[in-house]
């Protein structure tokens, strides 16, 4: 994914499931339709492009639509932030700018040692 805005020191963003009603539109109540089990995290201390390796591999759907999330560590274990915390923008799914979307690349080794990577 890719952060266009730091405030302040760094912070951390996991990797959750979320279970939006449509894969092509985002409606008010989806945003609230996530897991707050983290899959991964990464510390977000600078804008560009940022990876989290998924811990649970059963998240990715292998015939339909794979539903992940992106929360910031104080929603994730539920605690209030510090006023004078940081802040960070994400680019999602819905901007405007198709290289700015976040993407899910796969990589797994063949039998034979080899890598094969889907993007």
């Amino acid at each position: 994914f890719n952060v266009s805005t730091v405030v302040g020191s760094a912070g951390v963003i996991h990797a959750v499931q979320t279970s939006q009603a449509s894969s092509t539109n985002l409606v008010a109540n989806d945003y609230d339709n996530l897991s707050f089990t983290s899959g991964g995290s990464v510390v977000v201390a600078t804008t560009g492009v940022k990876s989290i390796q998924l811990t649970n591999l059963t998240w990715i759907n292998l015939t339909g639509v794979t539903y992940l999330g992106l929360i910031e560590e104080h929603d994730q274990t539920n605690t209030d932030p510090n006023p004078s915390d940081y802040r960070f923008a994400v680019n999602m799914s819905e901007n405007a700018t198709e290289g700015n979307r976040p993407t899910l690349t796969i990589a797994y080794t063949i039998d034979d040692g080899g890598i094969f990577i889907l993007q």
